[in-house]
């Protein structure tokens, strides 16, 4: 049996008012856990700091719809 698939997200932020503080992104597979997924086992959860937020990237996601 092969793995299962796997994809990336690319998440691009422009526009902040400013670089104090941190992103809080948090993806999810179940409607019901959005839009907060802080509840979610499953889900995949970033803290990145402001002043480095402009591009993230998820990896090795499976693929589906989030």
């Amino acid at each position: 049996m092969g793995a299962a698939p796997t994809a990336t997200i690319d998440v691009n932020l422009h526009g902040l008012r400013n670089t104090k503080g941190n992103i809080l992104i948090c993806v999810t597979e179940d409607a019901k856990h959005f839009p907060n997924c802080s509840d979610d086992p499953q889900a995949h959860k970033l803290k990145v700091a402001t002043v480095k937020a402009e591009h993230i990237i998820f990896t090795d996601i499976a693929s589906g719809d989030y």
